[in-house]
């Protein structure tokens, strides 16, 4: 069986061969499948009509891999989308009623506690293939599942700022392109209404956004762990839904399969995800909610989250965790034994790191230049070899703290991105190890030409077993050029990227949409890496600006490998 976290995206493609575009109305029509199960698994929430909205951003990629029709003219586009998602909770004069489900995501539940969708409906669903992808609106107002207990008024009035949906919809695009498995926002719309950001204390207009992927949360498990016959009830409606399976086994087998190779690629892309609760990670292991989520410049293992609970180096173990959690929740439910449990538990942990470290291996070769098949030539001890080379370049720390993201750490002390990017050049030409990142980061602040050594010499072997015609060195070279191509801003204080800040301007502005999306993507591309396999599309990958002198550089090298 292919890998689970491939589902999506062998979904998404499949949309695009389907025989007519789909109507947003169609995805706007308040009908789920999770409503056969019953009322016990979601509250109706009145919403009409909100005057006064305009959209500010919308994803016409996303939108046609989902198969949906997007209006060549821009004012239709705005129209379509405002009349079937500028919507708000309104009690007094409903014009249709929405889903709201009940989920689990902090320590009690009851009234006014977190129980739920607080600020969010979910507007319809869509068939593909063997999978379904949910379309949810967020920021619609209070719903009768919100956290009203909350000590903080943001928790509990149900709105979204705009500062929150810009860098949501940056990173869940730049997620999709990177090979990330999570949500995707198509559209944000802006509502005459205001709401402080919380990151820099300015008020903001208010914004809903249209969110579509899996989006049945663990949390949703967790909601129902006091009636076990609710629970067996969902999960296996989620087993059904997801995968066309019945063994809860085999079910746990892919979703651990997903969520190591999502722990990969994240630690690969420095990313991290600011809020990693029960509530932000699917059923299916794939991530939910980018309002906290963030790319880091390089791996520095000591930048903290979750108010300060949570730390980039241990991101690997907090995402097994997951696995435990996921397990708790089958046993409780009665679809394993508990004498089963061990053994399902072990096997868990053994699938989780064979699996992280193969697509770790697997996305480094593919920063060296690797194809599919080039890789395949490569014997096990030398993978192991070389793995572990880069994973210590990764894990380096400077000698001394430095201030970053408004945090004082000990930051890393290596760009690996540039260490790729030149390696194939040093190979070649030879010369001090240092050049191999000329690009110094304020936080670089010591010598490692130590530990580029190994990998130097790991890399050299590798190349020159391959044995590569000229052609197909020229194609390496590119290919390790793409991969390695963005150098990120240094992490702000408030999360947000000068880019975002940019985009909230236009929008004060009152830039048109299209305007402003062109800068969005802009700024999602900053934040991919054109590596291997990350994305599904061909579209996905973007040429650099430097073809002609990388082309150049790549027949420079020749002299030295032919």
């Amino acid at each position: 069986m292919k890998h689970f976290r491939s589902l999506l995206f062998s979904l998404v493609l499949l949309l695009v061969s389907l025989a007519g575009a789909a109507e947003w109305s169609e995805i706007a029509n308040s009908q789920h499948s999770l409503r056969s199960l019953g009322k016990e698994f979601y509250v109706d929430v009145p919403v009409a009509p909100i005057q006064g909205a305009r959209l500010i951003l919308f994803n016409a990629d996303a939108a046609k891999r989902l198969g949906l029709e997007v209006p060549a003219d821009p004012a239709v586009l705005e129209k379509v989308i405002l009349d079937n998602f500028a919507l708000f909770v309104n009690p007094e004069n409903p014009t249709k009623h929405m889903m709201a489900t009940y989920y689990q995501d902090s320590g009690r539940k009851g009234p006014g506690e977190a129980n739920g969708d607080g600020r969010a409906v979910w507007t319809g669903e869509s068939k593909l293939g063997n999978g379904s992808v949910d379309f949810v609106l967020k920021g619609i107002g209070v719903t009768p599942l919100a956290w009203t207990n909350h000590p903080e008024s943001g928790h509990k009035d149900g709105l979204q700022a705009v500062g929150e949906a810009v860098h949501s919809f940056v990173h869940s695009e730049a997620n999709f392109k990177n090979g990330l498995d999570s949500t995707v926002d198509l559209a944000v719309i802006e509502i005459p209404l205001q709401k402080e950001n919380k990151y820099t204390g300015k008020m903001e207009n208010a914004t809903i956004t249209l969110r579509a992927g899996d989006q049945f949360r663990v949390a949703h498990l967790a909601y129902h762990s006091d009636n076990i016959s609710n629970q067996k009830k969902f999960f296996n409606y989620i087993m059904d839904r997801e995968f066309r399976v019945k063994d809860p086994v085999e079910y746990f087998r892919q979703f651990t399969l997903n969520l190591s190779e999502e722990a990969a690629r994240m630690y690969d892309l420095h990313a991290v995800h600011g809020s990693p609760t029960l509530g932000n990670r699917s059923l299916r292991g794939s991530t939910i909610d980018m309002g906290t989520f963030r790319y880091l410049d390089a791996n520095h293992g000591e930048y903290s989250y979750l108010f300060n609970r949570m730390f980039h180096r241990k991101q690997k173990e907090q995402m097994r965790s997951y696995i435990r959690n996921n397990l708790d929740f089958l046993l409780s439910t009665g679809v394993i034994a508990r004498e089963q449990y061990p053994t399902i538990s072990a096997m868990g942990d053994r699938l989780f790191d064979d699996t992280y470290k193969e697509t770790l291996t697997k996305l480094w070769l593919g920063r060296l230049g690797l194809n599919e098949m080039q890789m395949a030539k490569i014997g096990p001890e030398i993978r192991s070899r070389f793995y572990l080379d880069v994973f210590r370049l990764y894990e380096e720390s400077a000698n001394t703290k430095t201030t970053l993201a408004g945090q004082e750490i000990k930051p890393a002390a290596i760009d690996v991105r540039q260490i790729f990017k030149n390696i194939l050049a040093h190979l070649s030409e030879g010369g001090d190890l240092n050049k191999l990142t000329p690009v110094k980061r304020p936080w670089m602040n010591s010598d490692r030409s130590y530990l580029y050594r190994d990998f130097k010499d790991t890399a050299a072997y590798i190349i020159r077993s391959l044995d590569l015609s000229k052609d197909e060195w020229r194609e390496l070279y590119l290919r390790n050029q793409k991969a390695n191509a963005s150098v990120r801003e240094v992490p702000t204080d408030d999360l947000f990227f000068q880019k975002e800040k940019v985009i909230t301007e236009m929008i004060e502005k009152k830039k048109s949409y299209v305007e402003i999306s062109k800068v969005a993507m802009d700024s999602v591309n900053d934040l991919v890496d054109d590596l291997l396999e990350r994305t599904a599309q061909p579209e996905g990958y973007r040429m650099m600006s430097g073809l002609k002198k990388s082309t150049a550089v790549a027949v420079r090298c020749e002299k030295v490998f032919f």
